[in-house]
């Protein structure tokens, strides 16, 4: 058979989507949108402002901003000095090598607030390892929100 639904893993190729549209029409009907389906989820919790942790890729983009304004949610995000710690963190687990600055990092970002989207691939890796030391109460993992999102949909079609 051929694939249904399709997943993007990569927060920052959503940026590409509505080019892929434009030429594939089709493909909108099965992409499982992951910035879409962690709005919907920070929604229905009735959040009225949340923290984006990402690549700058991403934050600069404001895809995650324009889709939370949309909904009435403040997106904050951390200051461009801060983008290489961000960085930092990031090719921490691309390298995998989880040093003390990273752990430092990482945890100086992710508690910053009570509720923290973690919008990079790499970040929930991190935050895997170093769940017992984050104090930030709500953390989304846009790629978990989604795949959730899919196991609802599945669910109710059976």
């Amino acid at each position: 058979g051929r694939a249904t639904r399709i997943i993007l893993a990569c927060n920052t190729s959503h940026l590409f989507l509505p080019k892929i549209y434009r030429n594939v029409p089709e493909a909108e009907d099965r992409v499982i949108h992951i910035i879409r389906a962690c709005v919907d989820r920070i929604k229905a919790d009735g959040r009225k402002s949340v923290y984006l942790l990402g690549s700058e890729g991403t934050i600069d983009s404001h895809i995650y901003q324009d889709a939370l304004q949309a909904e009435g949610i403040e997106c904050l995000v951390p200051a461009p000095e801060e983008y290489a710690d961000l960085r930092g963190c990031i090719e921490a687990v691309k390298q995998d090598k989880y040093t003390e600055e990273a752990r430092k990092l990482f945890l100086g970002l992710v508690n910053r607030y009570d509720a923290c989207i973690l919008g990079c691939t790499e970040l929930p890796i991190l935050y895997e390892k170093y769940a017992d030391q984050v104090t930030c109460k709500k953390i989304y993992d846009p790629l978990m929100t989604a795949l959730e999102k899919l196991k609802a949909e599945y669910d109710e079609a059976d």
